[in-house]
């Protein structure tokens, strides 16, 4: 499998983009890899794309994030979520592993940058991988 960025920082240790993290308004349902704004995002493996939406924002009832959107891709592994990002893909495309599916865009102001936390970045992608045949993203609510 590709790597879905060229140049990323894993979080860890209870920071808020590690996998099912306790935050303010949410548990974080998949891995932030904190990177640059404008980073380039490869498909990890061929796929169909499945759907491609807003993930996070105003539009979307999430207004302490920036609008950001969400590419599923259908593949051997079941269905990858790339979000917080900018595509042109669009539903029914087919994509290989290594193809570039969209960049990276700051998800956060940048008057939320955490200091506390090594390498933060307002600017990451959120990966997450469902079942086959998913085709909604996971419902973000505490508890």
């Amino acid at each position: 499998m590709n790597p879905p960025l060229k140049q990323a920082l894993l979080p860890v240790d209870g920071f808020p983009g590690a996998f099912a993290v306790i935050r303010k308004h949410d548990i974080h349902t998949g891995v932030d890899l904190y990177t640059f704004e404008g980073a380039e995002v490869y498909a990890m493996e061929d796929g169909v794309v499945v759907k491609v939406d807003y993930f996070t924002g105003p539009k979307i009832g999430m207004g302490w994030w920036k609008e950001t959107w969400a590419v599923m891709i259908e593949g051997e592994s079941g269905v990858i979520n790339y979000g917080e990002i900018k595509t042109n893909c669009v539903v029914g495309q087919t994509v290989k592993a290594g193809d570039v599916i969209g960049h990276v865009i700051p998800v956060l102001p940048p008057d939320k940058i955490r200091n506390d936390i090594p390498g933060h970045s307002c600017s990451m992608l959120h990966i997450e991988l469902y079942e086959h045949g998913c085709r909604e993203f996971a419902i973000w609510q505490f508890g």
